[in-house]
């Protein structure tokens, strides 16, 4: 009988021993398995929000614990902010506890933990020195109504560390060996995941800052006012901005995958080799004065820089053009201008000194030729008289050049007037065997000088009649634009040639064999004194003059 007790006492204890093996062999494979979902989730998740989420409620429920966080612990700021928060759904009255809290409420603690980094425990019978000293005891176990607490310190650096937080509410609990193992392999597994979720936010930064990035480029690429390219390290063009495409008059298809010569872009092939030199020893070139073509032929000025990029990994030149022919026009009218001002000086100062004396020699000279013994030198005595009314012609247009000429603006009608030149023209007209037409419309009157705008129209009409062949005609037309009031002279002779262009209305400067050089300067100066603009085309067909004055009606005047 005592004999069968004792059989039954050790099978018992083998059972019993069985029993707990079987039960720590579950638990291994508990948190073996745990563990594994655990990768699992770092390894097939990149959502960063959902990551640690995931995490601890798998280790909440794998420890059956009633809620664990992570937080981080950081000295910098002084704060302990939440990462993620489980709580287990089998828990009556369990509430959540997600917050950013002041680091000096748990600083003690939080300390010891930073500067041993070992895990503490904490529970409402035994608070634990680190946690009486601070006071956080009272706040955990009174305030927050938790019996058992561990904290679970990992992933260190200079001034900030995370902590895995487990919270038991209703009970006490004792955390035996095996757990904190397995809340060591999972502290590893999380600082893993951290890295990971790091990773991927530095990631989307840089994609976000990299579209931001491109988008910008885009931006200021195809929107801006300046003419824009991008061409490869071969010279052929990978993009265009609208600029560009209007300002030479290509469509986008004829530039991308074609180089500038393809294109017949450049004027000068010496331009274009100091160009490229600069930019290939620099990296870049900036502000080269060019002439470039347009599709149709025009030449017209402008300014360009390049600078070698990284766009993509591939080095391209980012080229910008401007078209400067409006400024250089300003430039050469500014120039004419400063010569008609200085030149108009000049002739007041010394007109009335030359006249003078130019008056008393033609006095005498007609008061010799009614003598009788110099009958016979009459012609030289004419000849004289003529050069003296043509010096004397010369001092008037010089006078006529004058930026401070005194003007006498009244309310006038440019059709009258012309009407009242007519017969003049026409006379004029008739010796040369040229014809004139008039086009005279409705328009506004203007605010001018009578004389001063008789001498214009006279000016650009002899003008006009001594480009023509005889039998062509000369056409005076007058129309409203824009607001304006235009006064046409269109000839039809060869032409202004085109290197005469910039020059066009300086002083003494003259297409003609016998011209002064001083018809179309005095209308330039004309229309400066009355505000208004003056331009031309020509071809060779002829030339036409536009001449824009102010309707009176616009025009501020006391």
């Amino acid at each position: 009988m005592v004999k069968k007790n004792q059989k039954n006492k050790q099978l018992v204890s083998q059972l019993s021993n069985f029993s707990k093996h079987n039960e720590q062999l579950s638990e291994q494979l508990s948190y073996a398995s745990a563990l594994n979902k655990i990768a699992e989730t770092i390894i097939s998740n990149d959502n960063t929000s959902d990551i640690l989420e995931t995490m601890v409620a798998i280790i909440g429920s794998t420890l059956n614990i009633d809620r664990s966080l992570i937080y981080k612990i950081d000295f910098a700021k002084h704060q302990i902010i939440d990462q993620c928060e489980w709580l287990n759904p089998n828990t009556l009255n369990i509430v959540s506890f997600r917050d950013t809290y002041n680091l000096d409420v748990f600083i003690d603690s939080c300390t010891f933990m930073k500067n041993h980094r070992t895990w503490l425990e904490t529970h409402v019978d035994n608070y634990g020195s680190c946690f009486l000293r601070d006071g956080s005891g009272d706040v955990l176990h009174n305030y927050m109504n938790i019996k058992s607490a561990l904290y679970y310190p990992f992933s260190f650096h200079e001034q900030e560390y995370y902590c895995l937080t487990f919270d038991q509410v209703n009970q006490c609990r004792a955390w035996r060996e095996e757990e904190i193992n397995f809340i060591a392999s999972v502290a590893n597994l999380v600082e893993i995941a951290l890295q990971k979720i790091n990773l991927l936010s530095e990631q989307r930064q840089n994609q976000e800052a990299l579209r931001l990035s491109e988008e910008r480029f885009y931006r200021v690429f195809h929107y801006s006012p300046v003419s824009m390219t991008l061409t490869n390290l071969d010279g052929k063009f990978i993009d265009v901005n609208q600029c560009c495409l209007k300002m030479h008059g290509h469509s986008k298809e004829e530039f991308i995958g074609h180089s500038p010569s393809d294109l017949n872009l450049w004027v000068d092939i010496h331009e274009r080799a100091k160009f490229f030199k600069e930019l290939t020893e620099n990296g870049f070139a900036y502000n080269h004065e060019i002439k470039s073509y347009k599709k149709n032929g025009e030449i017209f000025d402008s300014l360009l820089s390049g600078v070698v990029i990284d766009l993509n990994g591939e080095k391209c030149i980012l080229g910008t053009k401007s078209d400067i022919s409006e400024l250089k026009q300003y430039q050469r009218e500014l120039s004419r201008l400063n010569s008609l001002n200085i030149i108009g000086e000049m002739a007041a100062g010394i007109a009335h000194e030359v006249r003078n004396p130019m008056t008393t020699v033609k006095g005498f000279l007609q008061l010799l030729s009614t003598k009788s013994e110099y009958q016979k030198h009459e012609n030289y005595f004419n000849l004289m008289v003529n050069e003296l009314d043509r010096a004397n012609f010369l001092i008037t247009e010089f006078l006529s050049l004058a930026k401070n000429k005194p003007i006498d603006l009244k309310i006038l009608d440019i059709n009258s007037i012309i009407e009242n030149l007519l017969p003049m023209i026409e006379a004029d007209a008739i010796i040369n065997e040229k014809y004139v037409t008039l086009e005279l419309n409705q328009i506004d009157n203007v605010l001018a000088d009578d004389k001063e705008i008789r001498q214009l129209i006279l000016n650009l009409v002899r003008n006009g009649f001594e480009a023509m062949s005889p039998y062509r005609i000369l056409t005076i037309k007058t129309v409203m634009q824009n607001g304006k009031v235009m006064l046409v002279i269109k000839d039809q002779g060869k032409g202004i040639p085109p290197e005469a262009f910039d020059k066009i209305g300086t002083p003494f400067f003259t297409t003609k064999d016998c011209g002064t050089g001083l018809g179309l300067a005095t209308c330039y100066s004309i229309v400066v004194r009355h505000n208004s603009s003056i331009t031309f085309e020509t071809g060779t067909t002829g030339t036409t003059f536009y001449v824009s004055f102010n309707a009176a009606s616009s025009v501020n005047h006391v």
